[in-house]
Protein backbone atom coordinates (compact mmCIF):
# COMPACT_ATOMS: atom_id res chain seq x y z
CA UNK A 1 0.00 0.00 0.00
CA UNK A 2 2.93 2.65 -0.50
CA UNK A 3 2.81 1.27 -3.89
CA UNK A 4 5.07 4.98 -5.15
CA UNK A 5 6.94 5.35 -2.50
CA UNK A 6 9.97 4.45 -5.01
CA UNK A 7 8.05 4.37 -8.38
CA UNK A 8 10.72 2.74 -11.16
CA UNK A 9 11.18 4.65 -14.16
CA UNK A 10 9.45 3.40 -17.37
CA UNK A 11 12.97 2.24 -18.59
CA UNK A 12 12.95 0.11 -15.51
CA UNK A 13 9.83 -1.75 -15.68
CA UNK A 14 10.85 -2.04 -19.45
CA UNK A 15 13.91 -4.18 -18.31
CA UNK A 16 11.98 -5.68 -15.66
CA UNK A 17 8.79 -6.51 -18.26
CA UNK A 18 11.76 -7.82 -20.43
CA UNK A 19 14.12 -10.03 -17.95
CA UNK A 20 10.95 -11.59 -16.82
CA UNK A 21 9.88 -12.68 -20.54
CA UNK A 22 13.11 -14.44 -21.11
CA UNK A 23 12.70 -16.28 -18.03
CA UNK A 24 9.51 -17.68 -19.47
CA UNK A 25 6.79 -15.20 -17.66
CA UNK A 26 3.53 -15.78 -19.49
CA UNK A 27 1.36 -14.02 -17.86
CA UNK A 28 1.31 -10.33 -16.06
CA UNK A 29 -0.64 -7.56 -14.37
CA UNK A 30 1.57 -4.42 -15.52
CA UNK A 31 -0.28 -1.33 -13.72
CA UNK A 32 -3.01 0.15 -12.35
CA UNK A 33 -4.30 2.74 -15.24
CA UNK A 34 -6.96 4.18 -13.37
CA UNK A 35 -4.55 5.17 -10.79
CA UNK A 36 -3.47 8.82 -12.81
CA UNK A 37 -2.72 10.13 -16.03
CA UNK A 38 1.03 9.52 -15.79
CA UNK A 39 0.21 6.09 -14.92
CA UNK A 40 -2.07 5.28 -17.88
CA UNK A 41 0.79 6.80 -20.05
CA UNK A 42 3.36 4.11 -18.53
CA UNK A 43 0.55 0.87 -19.11
CA UNK A 44 0.34 2.86 -22.75
CA UNK A 45 3.82 2.79 -23.60
CA UNK A 46 4.25 -0.49 -21.91
CA UNK A 47 2.02 -1.98 -24.68
CA UNK A 48 3.87 -0.60 -27.13
CA UNK A 49 6.99 -1.71 -26.62
CA UNK A 50 4.92 -5.17 -26.63
CA UNK A 51 3.55 -4.47 -29.54
CA UNK A 52 6.53 -3.30 -31.12
CA UNK A 53 9.12 -6.13 -30.37
CA UNK A 54 5.97 -8.47 -30.59
CA UNK A 55 6.91 -10.20 -27.15
CA UNK A 56 4.76 -13.04 -26.16
CA UNK A 57 3.31 -11.85 -23.08
CA UNK A 58 -0.27 -12.15 -22.07
CA UNK A 59 -0.94 -8.55 -20.50
CA UNK A 60 -3.20 -7.39 -17.67
CA UNK A 61 -4.19 -4.66 -15.94
CA UNK A 62 -4.99 -4.00 -12.72
CA UNK A 63 -8.38 -2.67 -11.38
CA UNK A 64 -11.43 -1.98 -8.38
CA UNK A 65 -14.82 -2.74 -9.32
CA UNK A 66 -15.74 0.47 -10.37
CA UNK A 67 -16.88 1.03 -13.90
CA UNK A 68 -14.40 3.97 -13.74
CA UNK A 69 -11.66 2.14 -12.92
CA UNK A 70 -12.36 -0.16 -16.37
CA UNK A 71 -12.48 2.07 -18.94
CA UNK A 72 -8.93 2.82 -19.17
CA UNK A 73 -8.32 -0.94 -19.39
CA UNK A 74 -11.14 -1.20 -22.05
CA UNK A 75 -9.22 1.91 -24.32
CA UNK A 76 -5.86 0.14 -23.61
CA UNK A 77 -7.28 -2.52 -25.20
CA UNK A 78 -8.99 -1.36 -28.17
CA UNK A 79 -5.34 0.86 -29.20
CA UNK A 80 -3.31 -2.64 -28.61
CA UNK A 81 -3.01 -5.30 -31.18
CA UNK A 82 -3.03 -7.51 -28.76
CA UNK A 83 -6.06 -8.85 -26.14
CA UNK A 84 -5.75 -6.86 -22.71
CA UNK A 85 -7.69 -7.92 -19.93
CA UNK A 86 -8.92 -6.77 -16.62
CA UNK A 87 -7.66 -8.26 -13.49
CA UNK A 88 -10.30 -6.60 -11.22
CA UNK A 89 -10.02 -6.85 -7.51
CA UNK A 90 -12.69 -6.46 -4.65
CA UNK A 91 -12.01 -6.77 -0.47
CA UNK A 92 -13.73 -9.41 0.57
CA UNK A 93 -13.05 -9.28 4.62
CA UNK A 94 -14.92 -8.53 7.26
CA UNK A 95 -13.13 -5.41 8.21
CA UNK A 96 -13.32 -4.08 4.23
CA UNK A 97 -17.13 -4.95 3.98
CA UNK A 98 -18.07 -2.94 7.22
CA UNK A 99 -15.89 -0.15 6.18
CA UNK A 100 -17.54 0.22 2.73
CA UNK A 101 -21.42 -1.04 4.18
CA UNK A 102 -21.38 -4.07 1.86
CA UNK A 103 -22.91 -7.39 2.10
CA UNK A 104 -22.39 -10.51 0.35
CA UNK A 105 -25.11 -9.30 -2.08
CA UNK A 106 -23.75 -5.85 -2.91
CA UNK A 107 -20.16 -7.89 -3.79
CA UNK A 108 -21.60 -9.77 -6.13
CA UNK A 109 -23.69 -6.93 -7.79
CA UNK A 110 -20.39 -5.55 -7.70
CA UNK A 111 -18.93 -8.41 -9.83
CA UNK A 112 -21.56 -9.11 -11.76
CA UNK A 113 -21.60 -5.17 -13.21
CA UNK A 114 -17.72 -5.04 -13.81
CA UNK A 115 -17.31 -8.49 -15.93
CA UNK A 116 -21.11 -7.25 -17.62
CA UNK A 117 -18.91 -4.11 -18.66
CA UNK A 118 -15.88 -5.52 -19.84
CA UNK A 119 -18.17 -8.73 -21.65
CA UNK A 120 -19.78 -5.80 -23.43
CA UNK A 121 -16.51 -4.34 -24.34
CA UNK A 122 -14.83 -7.41 -25.81
CA UNK A 123 -12.13 -6.75 -22.87
CA UNK A 124 -10.28 -10.33 -21.28
CA UNK A 125 -10.83 -10.29 -17.26
CA UNK A 126 -9.89 -12.02 -14.33
CA UNK A 127 -10.96 -11.47 -10.76
CA UNK A 128 -8.33 -11.32 -7.20
CA UNK A 129 -10.08 -11.36 -3.93
CA UNK A 130 -8.64 -9.92 -1.01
Amino acid sequence: QGAFLNKPSIEQKLELINLSIEIGVQNAMLGFPAASRSEFEDCKRILHHLDTYSLPLNVFFLARTHIEDLKPIVALNKLSSRKVGADFFIGTSKLRCFIEGWNYKTMLQKCDDAFQYLNENATPSSISLE
